[in-house]
């Protein structure tokens, strides 16, 4: 297909997407909704998509300041999407089939823009404007202040601007890693295995895995590394006795499910029953017997599960800052007060389950997020209002899968611009008394 025809359709797609919910089912139904589109074609406007909302600020920038200076406003105005795009092809993915491109007749003003966008960079300064040169909202970048060094905030931002690689979480209970990756190569994917997760794979192509034999056998779930880590981290043994709640649709129930060789008690809470219903397909395909699901209204357990886990996970609701590499548009839906809002959660969450835990168990408390405001905030607060809690070295679990060097704190923090997988943090609390 042309280029200017993929164009057009890239921005039609881009036009649908709303930034308060994940771009994935939009772009699936566009898809479906246009059978004709080549395998090559639907990765150009995917690709495209995505890069778009990662720049989304570095490409408005400088269509505001080329669209102001022309005095063309209306004219940019109306075709934005197809000049963002544009802008994205030449500017980032740099491409020399984009580069050379002769653009003629009606989008002639593409060339005419590429001209303009030439002479600005050669002239354009970011006086040290992170937030702008690496396309990060203001408010994230003063945060990110608060947590980190300037040289690791860029790293950071560098790094939310790629894409995050596939990664599987092998099914123990039906396969083990080794086999897996033989069952996938001669469905002709070909994988290499986690740097950390023992049972994981990363592709190394972007496929669509859930068409595939083993997927519909059950040999393995789209799981991402740090995720994985966090079921590790909960170490459980055969026979626990384990609540998940927030559960969703249950990929680290289904990972301790396999830890504990399908033995003992697993209890799945959500208050999205959408989620669960998810859950219980995963559950039938990954042949788990152990979990029970269970549907809450609030955020309060029966009566009957109090001091009844050897370990509670909550995997706590979140801003998903952690995991911008996947979801970008993310960086322009969440704010500040979202994140207020999250915190309040948060504390009500874990106040409120941690009865659950008996003496001597454990509680894990995980999000998604790199944010001290929803991680070492949250469980300091806890630990002021519960002394029958205290926090436990994350290396005595780790160390059973020889995981212990990634703990460098009180606490596991995982980061994609360290350890290349989404960013995570989590506490282990001990119940005393």
């Amino acid at each position: 297909m042309k280029l200017t025809s993929l164009l057009g359709l890239t921005a039609e797609l881009l036009s649908k997407i709303n930034l308060n919910f994940p771009p994935d089912k939009i772009v699936a139904k566009f898809f479906r909704d246009r059978k004709y589109l080549g395998s090559h074609d639907r990765k150009f406007i995917s690709e495209s998509l995505f890069g778009v909302l990662r720049w989304k600020k570095l490409l408005e920038y400088y269509f505001e300041i080329i669209s102001t200076q022309e005095n063309l406003n209306e004219f940019y105005d109306k075709n934005k999407g197809i000049i963002l795009i544009f802008s994205y092809l030449y500017l980032i993915n740099k491409n020399n089939e984009y580069l050379n491109y002769q653009f003629e007749s009606e989008f002639i003003y593409l060339e005419q823009y590429k001209t303009k966008l030439i002479n600005l960079i050669k002239t354009n300064s970011f006086n040290g404007n992170i937030a702008i040169e690496l396309s990060h909202p203001d408010w994230l970048i003063d945060e990110l202040k608060n947590n980190y060094s300037i040289d690791e905030i860029i790293n950071i931002c560098k790094v939310n601007n790629k894409q995050a690689p596939i990664t599987l979480r092998t099914n123990l209970l039906k396969i083990n890693r080794e086999e897996l990756q033989k069952e996938l190569a001669i469905e002709k994917v070909e994988t290499n295995i986690t740097k950390y997760s023992p049972c994981g794979l990363n592709l190394e192509k972007r496929i669509n895995v859930f068409q595939l034999k083993s997927f519909k056998k059950g040999y393995f779930e789209v799981q991402d590394e740090g995720s994985q880590i966090i079921s590790l981290l909960a170490n459980p043994k055969p026979g626990d006795k384990i609540i998940d709640v927030c559960s969703g649709a249950g990929g680290k129930s289904l990972a301790m499910a396999a830890q504990m060789n399908n033995r003992g008690e697993i209890f799945g809470f959500d208050i999205i029953e959408k989620k669960l219903d998810e859950f219980k397909k995963r559950i039938k395909r990954a042949g788990v017997d152990i979990i029970k699901l269970n549907h809450l209204k609030e955020n309060i357990l029966p009566k009957k599960f109090n001091e009844f886990a050897d370990i509670l996970l909550i995997d706590s609701p979140c801003s998903g800052i952690g995991t911008l590499r996947r979801n970008p548009g993310l960086k322009w839906s969440v704010t500040p007060k979202i994140i207020d809002e999250i915190n309040v959660k948060q504390k009500l969450i874990l106040q409120n389950y941690s009865t659950s835990v008996k003496v001597n168990g454990k509680l894990i408390y995980a999000t998604c997020s790199i944010l001290k405001k929803e991680n070492e905030d949250i469980i300091q607060n806890f630990m002021r209002e519960n002394k029958n809690f205290e926090i436990e070295d994350p290396k005595q679990s780790l160390k059973y899968y020889k995981l212990e060097n990634l703990v460098t704190s009180e606490y596991l923090k995982l980061y994609p611009h360290i350890h290349n997988t989404d960013g995570f943090f989590a506490a282990v609390l001990k119940r005393n008394y």
